[in-house]
């Protein structure tokens, strides 16, 4: 379908906060919160969003975070559909992303340490001996930007989710709001209810887990091609770089409207990039410009484009006290 201007905007006040009030977003993009209704309807009828979800810090819960890469033994098409369906049912995977080229499928995954991730994998695979592993990055830290291409602005956001942080224990009141939130929920009635107390209570309590930096923000759950949008990973080696020049590469990174993460790896490949476009050329030009960029510190690159994203969870089942998070 073809998106207006105003859709776009619309897009791009939710991707950034989601809880906040029609009424507000209305008067930032001079629309109703009855036309505001309407679009958000009309947007998941299409399938362009599938709801909403908070971005948690899963390192708070002392979760790592893995990206594993797939060829698949291909058979048929619902064959693959069946095996996307039970890759998704296990309990450490957090989304999964559908691949065209070298890959067939990126899944990501949560473990409270590579040992517990390594035994679970080999169980997996074991269960589904169709996905043939290719490779492997483990996740250092992470950097969550907003989508300033929808508006074309640039605003440099920069939410960091990942790396070294102490885990925090945290009340059966807090896990309910954070269920809550991951199963859709957005208003703080909502919330509340789920969580069994009182609306000015779980205002309380959500600000705080906001202030801990577990909840680090609200953001859409979009699927890109459905808008008409590109999604491709680039990967990235460095070499002899520095401090300042990994910063410099992040800020580069951060301050490009078209990339919306930027997740630091250790492994075959030292970064990957999630970059949204409006068509193939764009990514094209936006890859020859950061490798020109920073040709003194690149190694090497690949791209890999992504057909399909399939956002399942912000935390493994169970870590929240549910068997089902998410879903």
């Amino acid at each position: 379908m073809k998106l207006e201007k105003k859709d776009l905007s619309l897009m791009y006040q939710l991707d950034a906060n989601y809880r906040r009030s029609y009424a507000a977003i209305g008067k930032d993009i001079r629309m109703s919160e009855q036309l505001i209704n309407h679009k958000i309807k009309r947007f998941s009828a299409e399938g362009i969003i599938s709801g909403f979800r908070p971005l948690i810090d899963y390192s708070r819960f002392g979760l790592y975070s893995f990206i594993a890469f797939f060829r698949v033994s291909y058979q048929s098409e619902d064959a693959f559909n069946e095996l996307i369906a039970s890759v998704k049912k296990e309990q450490s995977v957090l989304s999964l992303m559908i691949c065209d080229g070298s890959y067939d499928l990126a899944v990501r995954f949560a473990a409270s340490n590579p040992s517990s991730f390594n035994k679970q994998f080999k169980r997996m695979l074991s269960e589904f001996p169709k996905l043939r592993v290719r490779m492997i990055l483990t996740v250092v830290v992470e950097h969550q930007f907003l989508r300033d291409y929808l508006v074309k602005k640039q605003r440099p956001l920069d939410v960091v989710v990942g790396g070294d942080r102490p885990q925090l224990a945290l009340e059966a009141a807090d896990k309910a709001i954070i269920t809550a939130l991951a199963e859709g929920n957005r208003k703080t009635i909502e919330l509340s209810k789920a969580a069994g107390i009182s609306a000015k209570t779980c205002v309380v309590r959500l600000k705080k887990l906001e202030e801990q930096g577990v909840v680090k923000g609200y953001r859409l759950a979009l699927h890109p091609r459905k808008a008409g949008i590109s999604t491709n990973l680039l990967l990235a080696r460095f070499r002899n770089i520095t401090y300042e020049q990994e910063e410099q590469f992040t800020y580069a990174c951060k301050s490009h409207p078209n990339i919306v993460s930027f997740i630091k790896t250790f492994g075959q490949w030292d970064a990957v990039l999630s970059v949204e476009t409006w068509s193939r050329l764009e990514f094209r030009k936006l890859v020859l410009q950061l490798r020109e960029q920073f040709d003194a510190i690149l190694d090497d690159t690949d791209t890999i484009r992504i057909v399909d994203f399939i956002w399942k969870q912000s935390v493994p089942d169970g870590v929240l006290g549910e068997e089902k998070n998410g879903q």
